[in-house]
């Protein structure tokens, strides 16, 4: 039997859709307080998490259209997105 390493539809997806959403307000308030330093791990870790959830939506919207929305596919993505960018552009800038 295949084992599936994605989050699976439902509260899992959910789940990590919203730790993906704590972990951007946990971003903003460590730079609002310019602790850089955890700002950028934070920014990393979560990021990755929200890319891991993104995949996830991706892979099972793919397998079944009705299982996963298109709000959660684009929400994550987006948090995605804007959890990795300023790691990326902070780490550049370095």
């Amino acid at each position: 039997m295949k084992k599936d390493i994605w989050l699976k539809p439902g509260k899992e997806l959910n789940t990590g859709a919203i730790i993906g959403g704590i972990g951007f307000a946990i971003y903003i308030a460590l730079s609002a307080l310019e602790w850089r330093g955890l700002a950028l791990f934070a920014a990393l870790a979560f990021g990755l998490e929200a890319g891991y959830a993104f995949l996830s939506a991706l892979d099972c919207r793919e397998k079944d259209k009705d299982s996963v929305s298109y709000n959660i596919v684009w929400g994550t993505g987006a948090l995605a997105i804007l959890m990795l960018l300023p790691a990326v552009m902070t780490i550049i800038k370095g």
